[in-house]
């Protein structure tokens, strides 16, 4: 006994639909795999920026102690230096006043006129 036309559109039309809800749990599942593999790659991603910009930190934190401790290395060299310029401007003012005093002194110009 062959079931009415009708029934078998029926079935066939049930049959597609559990093909099309097989296919629409199938594409879901696929979706949500991908979904999860997006989500451990920028997990993995994160970790890696925070890891790269923890060591960019030390680095430049690093770097900035160098440059302050040779800013004040420089700074202590340039003081010297200037004490140093001063001491000799100084002594070189005292010798030349003191040669002007002893060759304008009245016993330098006797002797001169000795000499001559």
């Amino acid at each position: 006994m062959n079931p009415p036309p009708r029934a078998q559109v029926s079935m066939s039309g049930l049959d597609g639909e559990m093909r099309q809800l097989k296919d629409h749990q199938q594409t879901r599942e696929e979706l949500l795999n991908r979904v999860h593999s997006l989500k451990a790659e920028l997990h993995d991603w994160r970790y890696k920026m925070d890891a790269k910009v923890k060591n960019y930190k030390g680095e430049l934190s690093e770097l900035k102690d160098t440059l302050h401790n040779e800013t004040e290395a420089l700074r202590r060299e340039l003081e010297e230096t200037s004490t140093r310029l001063k001491r000799q401007i100084s002594k070189t003012r005292d010798n030349q006043e003191h040669r002007y005093s002893a060759a304008s002194s009245p016993s330098a110009r006797l002797n001169r006129v000795h000499e001559d």
